[in-house]
């Protein structure tokens, strides 16, 4: 399907992953609410699949159904397969959107996904490893209704989880020479082709999840007052943590905002660079 903007064509499936805590359902669910016409989301339909969260009492919008869709992994309703037509599934494919599909194990997948699937692409959410275990914890830690992140049994395992996947993501898009960019209205128009304007909701102006440098109404003063925000909400979170689990390796440093999210899109044009070829 074209979009409506730069002739660009979207593909069949975009492969999204982003570890616990980088806000990575919120960034792929606003690209998808802002252009309904071209990605389908036709598997958010079954019963069920527009899930609460819980202790989401810091975060700017109380993520109500926040996770919407079908999710794969361990802890989510499909397994994490990479194939196409399991995929597929939860999707009606009468509507000729393109389908996002979501997994936080992608992360440790991508080499098979390029492989396998040369002509999707594979977006990768990144966000600092601090920030991201900070923002689990404040919407919920191991109390969020879904996923289930029980198997991970401790703080210290969802940290590494964190790491892991991060790292995965950085050294594949790295062998790719990829650029990372913040998110932003200007960013999805330029590789996804489509309009989609997150500062046109008032509830995100202060929010660091999407940072638009040309909306008059962002400035250094609104930043720093929400900077303030976030640093008193982490204080009073740390000391919680702490009581909760003596193993954690995060006490809440200061998690910046301006460790905004960065994304970038591995498309069919990226070539594998032969030191990352699976056949070298």
């Amino acid at each position: 399907m074209k979009a409506p903007e730069n002739g660009i064509i979207l593909p069949e499936r975009i492969w999204c992953t982003g570890a616990p805590g980088s806000r990575w359902a919120g960034v792929v669910q606003k690209v998808e609410d802002k252009c309904p016409d071209y990605f389908n989301t036709t598997d958010r339909l079954a019963p069920g699949r527009e899930r609460d969260m819980c202790n989401a009492n810091f975060t700017p919008a109380a993520p109500k159904g926040f996770h919407k869709g079908a999710y794969y992994g361990e802890g989510m309703e499909f397994e994490s397969k990479v194939d196409g037509d399991y995929v597929d599934q939860p999707f009606d494919l009468e509507h000729k959107g393109c389908r996002m599909i979501k997994s936080h194990e992608w992360a440790h997948k991508l080499p098979e996904i390029k492989e396998k699937y040369p002509n999707d692409w594979i977006w990768l959410i990144y966000r600092p490893d601090d920030a991201c275990f900070a923002w689990w914890y404040q919407l919920g830690g191991f109390n969020i209704n879904y996923p289930d992140y029980t198997h991970f049994q401790n703080q210290s395992r969802i940290m590494a989880c964190i790491k892991e996947q991060n790292y995965n993501m950085l050294n594949f898009a790295y062998g790719f020479n990829a650029t990372w960019n913040y998110m932003s209205t200007e960013w999805v128009k330029q590789e996804f082709g489509v309009n989609a304007y997150f500062q046109a909701a008032p509830r995100w102006k202060q929010s660091p999840m999407y940072r638009d440098y040309n909306d008059e109404e962002w400035s250094l003063d609104n930043d720093h007052k929400y900077s303030q925000e976030v640093w008193k909400r982490t204080k009073e979170f740390s000391a919680q943590a702490n009581q909760l689990d003596s193993e954690c390796p995060v006490t809440y440093k200061k998690v910046l905002p301006f460790c905004d999210i960065l994304n970038t899109v591995i498309k069919p044009e990226h070539k594998w660079p032969e030191r990352l070829h699976p056949d070298q």
